[in-house]
């Protein structure tokens, strides 16, 4: 059986305009996007990208990651997640393999280019030190909450009492 390489194909699905699903991992576009969700990605056109639009792209490891435009230069683009602190290094244009233009969580999908989802984008990037930081605290709160409902070991009960 021939090995596929993912980088291959989605190379050949966006050179014949066919949009794919990738999952996604992590929490850096939470809360828009949580770990699980699988975001539709299509064929980018570099020239009508623009601030706010969440982009997928290769970075030097050849890892997949989708973050939000937060810059671009003549031929250079800075990305961020929603809830990290810091932008990503600078990406050049090849390195971008589409814009995400929905996503898909169960049985609900969304679209991305949509009006709330736009203004969420912006709003995102106008707040951004705020908001990370108040996003920051829910991420750990939501930690805090899941671990006090995990199972705990009771103890064991007496037969005899």
């Amino acid at each position: 059986m021939e090995k596929i390489d993912i980088s291959q194909l989605t190379d050949s699905l966006l050179e014949r305009d066919i949009a794919f699903e990738m999952p996604a991992e992590g929490t850096s576009m939470f809360p828009l996007v949580l770990p699980g969700t699988r975001l539709q990605v299509r064929k980018a056109d570099i020239s009508r990208l623009k601030k706010g639009d969440i982009v997928a792209y290769r970075n030097a490891n050849d890892t997949y990651i989708a973050h939000r435009i937060v810059l671009i230069d003549n031929d250079m683009i800075v990305c961020r997640g929603d809830s990290n602190m810091t932008c990503d290094r600078p990406v050049g244009h090849g390195s971008i393999m589409g814009l995400v233009f929905g996503m898909r969580c169960g049985r609900f999908r969304f679209d991305l280019r949509r009006k709330p989802f736009a203004l969420y984008g912006r709003m995102t990037q106008a707040l951004h030190p705020a908001s990370t930081r108040l996003i920051n605290i829910a991420l750990r709160s939501g930690r805090a909450v899941r671990r006090l409902f995990r199972k705990t070991k009771r103890p064991p009960q007496n037969a005899a009492q």
